[in-house]
């Protein structure tokens, strides 16, 4: 059974990015992930256009932080956001609202 990584996540959100659900949207969020294969990567929403890029950058709506395992869980639709964002395993930093609508802009990887 192949691994999937949080940067092989990270690597296919724009094909999984869901254009229409950014419409007229503009946003950054910052994904800070501890742990194996962990990292940080900023995804920037304007105007239904999707950049992601490794590393934090400033001027962000909000902060993600949880572990790199919990993000791929989720990503994979294998975890729920709402649990683990009540227990504790996901802090924001920001809106969680916005956080919230970017997982909407996203539909659940596939061949992984």
């Amino acid at each position: 059974m192949n691994t999937v990584t949080a940067r092989d996540i990270f690597s296919g959100m724009k094909e999984n990015f869901i254009k229409d659900a950014a419409i007229g949207m503009q946003a950054k969020v910052t994904y800070v992930l501890h742990g194996d294969d962990g990292g940080a990567w900023t995804l920037a929403v304007k105007d239904g256009i999707l950049s992601v890029d490794e590393g934090v950058q400033d001027g962000v709506n909000a902060t993600v932080t949880m572990d790199a395992d919990e993000f791929v869980k989720i990503a994979l639709g294998q975890g729920n956001p709402v649990a683990a964002f009540m227990t504790g395993k996901i802090k924001i930093q920001g809106d969680p609202f916005l956080v919230q609508k970017f997982l909407g802009m996203f539909k659940k990887p596939e061949n992984m």
